[in-house]
C-alpha cells in the first residue's frame, strides 16, 4: 500500500489539492527497483516545488524487505536529505564534550534550525 501512494497522488482530485499546498509537480513520478538477491520492492520518487516525495513500501505488505535492500537506495535518499538540510540551513554537528570525552556517546548539537 505504501509504495502505491505515489500513484494515488496522481489522481487529479488529489493532485490538485496537494499542489495548492506543495506547489506544482516538477517531475513525473518514477519508480526504481534495484537488482538484489532477495525480495525486491519499487521505491517511488517525485519532486514538487516545495517538497520531494519518497514512496516506500508499507511495513504490513513488505514482508521480506531487508535493510540490505534499502541501503541500495542510500544515494538517492541521502542526496534528498542533504539538499533539504542545505536549503533550510539546517547544520548538524556531533561534538564530544569534556564530561563525555572518554565515552562512545556523541552529543548531538543542532544549529540554525529553520524548518519553514
Amino acid at each position: 500500500m505504501g509504495s502505491t501512494m505515489i500513484d494515488i497522488l496522481q489522481d487529479s482530485k488529489v493532485l490538485n489539492k496537494f499542489s495548492k499546498i506543495m506547489g506544482k509537480a516538477k517531475s513525473k513520478p518514477s519508480k526504481i527497483q534495484k537488482e538484489f538477491n532477495g525480495r525486491r520492492f519499487k521505491i517511488g520518487f517525485q519532486e514538487f516545488d516545495k517538497c520531494q516525495i519518497v514512496s516506500l513500501p508499507h511495513p504490513s505488505s513488505s514482508r521480506g524487505l531487508s535493510d540490505e535492500y534499502m541501503v541500495l537506495f542510500s544515494d538517492e535518499i541521502s542526496s534528498l536529505i542533504s539538499h533539504f538540510k542545505e536549503r533550510r540551513e539546517f547544520v548538524t554537528n556531533y561534538v564530544r564534550d569534556e564530561a563525555h570525552k572518554d565515552s562512545d556517546i556523541d552529543i548531538f548539537v543542532r544549529m540554525k534550525p529553520s524548518f519553514f
